[in-house]
């Protein structure tokens, strides 16, 4: 039995002023949206009309465009989550993900709640966090979140926050007809991985291998042409993504250079008993480790194609350890050994 009631702010979109079933952040959360004592929040305003989403869009867009005028978007926030949750002061916790949320918000949950907790979830790196995020001073950070966790070992450790393993809510995908599609499938933004993976692919296709690689946000100057290539400007669909990680023989991981934690792709392939290739050697600490299943390399040249054609059943054993629900037990947890 947790001790608090708990505010989840997922990522969404802001913009549409509706609840995407099939986006990433609400297949990530789906454990918790049905758990007793977790409301989560896909958007502010979320169960108001479209209208009203709009105008609250709005605000926030001249706020940040003209500051003296900040106060409009101030008038929703006693609309950001639902009015049953306001008996629930002394033991309301506000967890905060989505990139939504400013300083001023907090504050003002500080103000109408001073017994509730605030706690900071990082599923990226915490320098890219405060570069996107940079309403947030070091003042601001000190004094509105009572606890920080990250799923970055790193952070973690150079940022005195709580570690946790990245979180994801299993879902049900359906096999293809055709399977395999692909013999090797990544699926994410460039970043600082272009020319990496472009050498990864170079290798898999002159070893006879099949990949498909969805990358987004790279220049059309730089998208170097590749027949199982497909550069796009946005993310694809998720349910879409999930159905392509199932119906792959093999999910490819590729680590930012400044990141050292788990992406999603580890997630899917230990979800749904996937072979996975990875530059990530700190796999190697992870229960689920298993050489068999998981193929560790430094350079494209190092990865085993044995590995990718040799058909093998996988089974992780996988009991639901990813689940957000076990997030939000942590937090409860580490809160009440803190605070009480």
């Amino acid at each position: 039995m947790r001790k608090y009631k708990y505010v989840f702010f997922d990522c969404g979109e802001l913009t549409g002023g509706i609840v995407d079933t099939s986006n990433y952040y609400y297949v990530c959360t789906l454990d918790l949206r049905n758990e007793e004592g977790v409301k989560v929040i896909s958007y502010p305003t979320e169960g108001h009309s479209r209208i009203y989403h709009k105008l609250f869009v709005g605000s926030l867009q001249l706020s940040k465009k003209y500051p003296f005028i900040s106060f409009l978007s101030r008038l929703f926030f006693p609309r950001y989550f639902p009015d049953d949750y306001e008996k629930e002061g002394k033991n309301l916790c506000v967890v905060v993900y989505g990139y939504y949320i400013t300083p001023d918000y907090l504050r003002f949950i500080r103000r109408k709640y001073p017994k509730a907790r605030i706690v900071k979830i990082h599923r990226d790196s915490y320098d890219i966090w405060r570069r996107k995020n940079y309403l947030f001073t070091d003042k601001d950070i000190d004094e509105l979140f009572d606890l920080q966790f990250s799923y970055d070992v790193g952070d973690s450790k150079k940022y005195n926050m709580i570690h946790f393993d990245e979180i994801e809510s299993k879902v049900d995908i359906s096999i293809a007809k055709d399977y395999p599609l692909y013999d090797v499938f990544f699926a994410g933004a460039a970043k600082d991985r272009l020319p990496f993976l472009i050498k990864i692919y170079d290798f898999l296709e002159k070893n006879g291998i099949k990949p498909y690689f969805y990358i987004t946000n790279v220049n059309k100057q730089d998208q170097i042409v590749r027949p199982g290539i497909k550069y796009a400007e946005k993310n694809m669909k998720y349910s879409d993504m999930l159905y392509k990680t199932v119906n792959a023989k093999v999910v490819l991981e590729v680590n930012q250079g400044c990141v050292d934690g788990f992406t999603s792709r580890f997630l899917e392939a230990v979800l749904y008993n996937k072979k996975l290739l990875t530059n990530n050697v700190a796999v190697k600490n992870n229960e689920y480790y298993n050489e068999e299943c998981i193929n560790i390399f430094s350079n494209p040249e190092d990865i085993n194609i044995d590995f990718i054609l040799k058909d093998k059943e996988v089974d992780y054993h996988y009991k639901n350890e990813f689940s957000p629900v076990h997030l939000i037990n942590l937090i409860d947890k580490t809160l009440i050994e803190r605070y009480g």
